[in-house]
Formats: C-alpha cells, structure tokens, sequence
C-alpha cells in the first residue's frame, strides 16, 4: 500500500501536552465546571487539518518536542454538528512557524482563513460564560499525525 493511500481522506497533526500541562487544564476544566469536559488524555492542540493529504508529514509522527504557549483566553465556538465548543486559546509563536512549515513544506490546506491554536475543553459545553482565572503556561512534548478521519 502506498504511503498516499492511507491518507486519501486528508491529514491531520496535532501537538500532544506534558502531563504537567494536562493536569493544570484538567483541573481549570474542574475549578469552572466545565460541562461536558473532554477527558486530559485527548488534550492537543491541532497542527494541521488538511483535507489535502499530506503524507509525507508522517515523518514528524511520535517526534519528541520542547514548545512553549501560555493559556490567555476561554473561548466559545459553533461546532461542525451545532454543539458549542468550550477553547482554550494558546499563544505561541513558535506554534505558528510550525503549522506555517507544515503548511508550506506539506502544501496543507485548513478550512478556516487563520490558524487560531487551541486546545478543546469540550465539543458541547452548556451557555454559561467561562472566564480564564489566569494565564496558564503550558508544554507541548510530541508530535502526532495520522490519516484524516471522515466525519
């Protein structure tokens, strides 16, 4: 089978979190009573989510990293199938020159005009207003990329 072949649906990569990293969130989500958490164990940000595939990123998968971003905001998105999502915004430069190289040395493609790194608190949270406490600092450690998944 061909490297092409796998990824015929399109690409997806994400940046996965030291455990230091995903207990703070798991607990935030606690402190607000976030409806609907997502379980720490899923916790990413996306790198690409391209419908173009990109196969020859796989070579980045299971790539151990050191990338800094700070939590500065909660934010509330409409989701593909009408839920909300309940985001956490994530400032990182070096975030952005990473899903800019994926996208320039891959030809990725996004269904949206601007790469917004986030991390999902919840793909159907409830419409309560959520207020981030603090700035959190977080720590991103590896690299995942797989086939797009149909939805």
């Amino acid at each position: 089978m061909r490297l092409e072949d796998l990824h015929e649906n399109g690409t997806f990569a994400s940046l996965k979190l030291d455990e230091p990293s995903k207990d703070v969130i798991s607990y935030l989500s606690e402190l607000l009573e976030v409806h609907n958490p997502i379980h720490k164990d899923d916790y990413h940000t996306t790198l690409i989510y391209s419908r173009k595939p990109c196969p020859d990123a796989v070579e980045h998968h299971g790539k151990e990293i050191q990338l800094n971003g700070i939590i500065d905001n909660l934010i509330k998105w409409p989701s593909k199938s009408g839920t909300t999502c309940l985001v956490a915004s994530v400032n990182s430069d070096e975030l952005i020159k990473l899903n800019r190289h994926f996208t320039t040395k891959y030809g990725a493609t996004s269904d949206y005009p601007e790469y917004k790194p986030h991390i999902t608190l919840s793909y159907d949270c409830d419409d309560k207003e959520y207020c981030l406490p603090d700035i959190i600092p977080i720590k991103f450690t590896t690299i995942h990329v797989e086939s797009l998944k149909e939805e």
